[in-house]
């Protein structure tokens, strides 16, 4: 075998595991409690609630250069499909003064300002705005959250991470702490020889 062979035999994907529901662990964040719906090293998703006690998606003021010399100021909430493509959604109380000016400006034209930065719009719809943030600024600006994941074994990891994207039945985290590889890959095996054909 070959070193390129080699390489590429060594290299490894980031395992994603989807738990059956008796084995989802839980996710601790403060004194809240959820089910994690599957993770990788670098990632989880878990189910949240209308009661959930902290705010899951980041708020945001922003203005949109219309015309020359005039604004269009509104807020909306962050969604990230990765760390560069970015989705604004605007709130409740702005879209009908988002939509109005949708319609009579082509707003893929015109640039974004938040938190003082520069972004370019790659398209809009009714009610949001997909952004290109090359530099991550607004990934960035996003506060880590520490959090302990609960496995069925009782194994207690830590992890830190940012909430990236929320629907308002499950969210994302990405994790800047991440889970241990073995760990994963324990979890992994443990439901595959648990669950006959569980991989498959």
């Amino acid at each position: 075998m070959d070193e390129a062979n080699n390489q590429g035999a060594e290299k490894r994907d980031f395992y994603r595991i989807k738990y059956p529901e008796a084995e989802q662990p839980t996710l601790h964040i403060g004194k809240s409690s959820f089910q994690i719906i599957d993770l990788s090293e670098q990632g989880i998703r878990f189910q949240i609630t209308e009661n959930t006690p902290f705010q899951i998606n980041k708020t945001v003021k922003v203005s949109i250069q219309i015309k020359k010399g005039e604004k269009l100021t509104l807020r909306g909430y962050l969604q990230f499909d990765t760390s560069t493509n970015v989705l604004l959604l605007i709130s409740t109380e702005y879209q009908q003064l988002y939509n109005k000016a949708h319609e009579q400006n082509d707003l893929r034209n015109s640039v974004i300002e938040i938190n003082d930065v520069i972004f370019d719009i790659i398209s809009t719809a009714n009610d949001k705005i997909s952004i290109k943030d090359q530099k991550h600024y607004l990934l960035k600006s996003i506060q880590n959250i520490s959090a302990q994941i609960k496995f069925a074994d009782d194994d207690t990891i830590d992890i830190k991470g940012q909430f990236i994207r929320s629907d308002g039945i499950e969210s994302i985290m990405l994790l800047s702490l991440s889970i241990p590889f073995q760990k994963v890959f324990a979890e992994q095996l443990k439901l595959k020889n648990k669950y006959a054909g569980y991989l498959k």
